[in-house]
């Protein structure tokens, strides 16, 4: 789509304030993650919208059962990623593990809330108030400023993104990758290491069979949620709700490449 932005808008974290930096708070305490998901981001351009979808969130994801059952969301279906040679990983492992343990957390979690909104979960009875995550996890690499990169980096996440977001304009640049593109160089080798599996049909069938999973797990919700009906909110979670099935998986072959194993319970 010509003439738009390029990329999908966002409120960064830095720069949030009133309404959104409160949820933005919420939401770290909530997933136990000390980053806020690029979703809720980007619907933080509507903050009212925001806070009244996390309000339906929150107590159910905050819930042990649904954290349980959303974690064993099998993202392991594409295949394997093949390992980059230890001269080639500029980062630190046990900070990368972080962070993807972080997405594996946020990415199962979001998945089902943003089906519940999309479709509504009818109350099973009084909601409970939302608690902070009971254990949390610390550390990770830091997320480069997609503003400060090279241009060729910025093309090599745009090419990145076309499976799992596709192509639609303003594009959506998964955070996670932000996380390897202050190294070109990785991550021009990150992406030729899941390149033949994010661009295979195995991606969608996983992603595909994730979604099924989600939209079970969704209808069994504890507390009650309102369907979104916003338009430009529901746009943007209809959006992320085909994105992050694929970000799972793609999470996945990235620790493969990486070799990064999460610590001890570390999930």
């Amino acid at each position: 789509m010509s003439g738009g932005p390029a990329r999908l808008a966002e409120v960064p974290e830095a720069k949030a304030d009133g309404l959104a930096a409160e949820v933005y708070d919420e939401i770290r305490r909530v997933t136990g993650v000390p980053t806020v998901a690029f979703v809720y981001r980007a619907l933080a351009v509507d903050p009212e919208g925001l806070a009244a979808a996390w309000a339906d969130l929150a107590p159910n994801l905050s819930h042990p059962g649904v954290r349980a059952s959303a974690a064993r969301l099998d993202g392991s279906r594409a295949g394997r990623a093949a390992r980059l040679p230890d001269a080639v990983v500029s980062v630190d492992r046990s900070a990368a593990a972080a962070t993807l343990a972080a997405f594996d957390r946020l990415n199962r979690l979001n998945l089902v809330g943003l089906t519940a909104l999309l479709d509504g979960v009818d109350a099973h009875g009084p909601r409970a108030p939302a608690t902070d995550a009971a254990d949390p996890i610390a550390g990770g690499l830091p997320m480069a400023d997609l503003d400060a990169l090279p241009r060729a980096t910025i093309a090599l996440l745009e090419r990145m993104s076309v499976p799992i977001s596709g192509p639609t304009r303003p594009i959506l640049i998964p955070s996670l990758y932000r996380y390897f593109a202050a190294d070109h160089a990785l991550l021009a080798a990150l992406w030729e290491a899941i390149r033949p599996l994010a661009e295979s049909g195995a991606l969608e069938r996983a992603a595909a069979a994730l979604r099924t999973e989600a939209g079970v797990l969704a209808r069994t919700l504890p507390y009650g949620v309102r369907r979104l009906e916003r338009v430009t909110a529901r746009a943007i979670v209809e959006r992320f709700s085909a994105t992050i099935p694929a970000m799972i998986v793609v999470t996945g072959l990235v620790r493969q490449a990486l070799d990064a194993r999460y610590p001890t319970g570390l999930r």
